[in-house]
């Protein structure tokens, strides 16, 4: 089982408060590894696993981390609520996809992304939304990126709330969104993500919200 933790921007230190649950077995040390890798800006790291394996040590960049039961992840479970994820997953990475409700556009499936800040979605999806991209208020940029590629993005406001499927209480009203072309429906990331302590449950395929 393996999982990130991200407590509501109030409590977080200068950086994320992350949680990996199945810190010892394979997935969760490669997570490890990505997050340390990609310089993830983490203020503090909590490693859980079973209980067979609290109390060793696992090294994270000048410090020492004790392994700690799961017990709580049970705790937030209970406390919390679960939704159901896709999970793409190989030896070095690991994806996660997340039905979303959006206004007017329906269901969409977003992957999970903690490096993004505002909501991002594919920009044949403005119409549906009921967004015209051509109006007034809406911000464009227009650049290239580092590959030479060019590139357009719309800024604006999505009217009504977004909410994972089947979680209509977990909901972010009138979200900041970015439209743009991309391989996916969208991305959702740490404005949303924020306002939750969120967990993901890979082995489970699912994430659990709590306040």
């Amino acid at each position: 089982m393996s999982s990130i933790e991200q407590p509501p921007h109030e409590l977080a230190p200068p950086g994320l408060g992350v949680g990996i649950v199945g810190a010892t077995g394979m997935v969760g040390e490669i997570m490890r590894s990505i997050l340390a890798e990609r310089d993830f800006p983490v203020g503090s790291l909590r490693l859980f696993a079973s209980a067979r394996s609290a109390g060793r040590r696992r090294s994270w960049k000048d410090q020492e981390i004790v392994v700690e039961d799961a017990a709580s992840l049970e705790d937030r479970t209970r406390d919390g609520a679960s939704v159901e994820v896709r999970v793409e997953q190989d030896d070095l990475s690991a994806e996660v996809f997340l039905r979303l409700d959006v206004p007017a556009a329906g269901v969409v499936e977003v992957e999970v992304d903690t490096g993004s800040d505002v909501l991002i979605l594919d920009e044949s999806l403005a119409s549906p939304a009921g967004v015209d991209l051509g109006a007034p208020g809406v911000r464009v940029v227009e650049a290239t990126d580092e590959t030479g590629h060019a590139y357009r993005r719309a800024f604006t406001t999505l009217s009504g709330s977004i909410n994972p499927v089947g979680a209509p209480h977990i909901a972010q009203r009138d979200p900041p969104v970015m439209f743009q072309q991309i391989i996916y429906d969208g991305l959702v990331g740490d404005t949303f993500l924020r306002g939750f302590v969120v967990t993901y449950d890979l082995a489970r395929s699912r994430m659990i919200f709590a306040h």
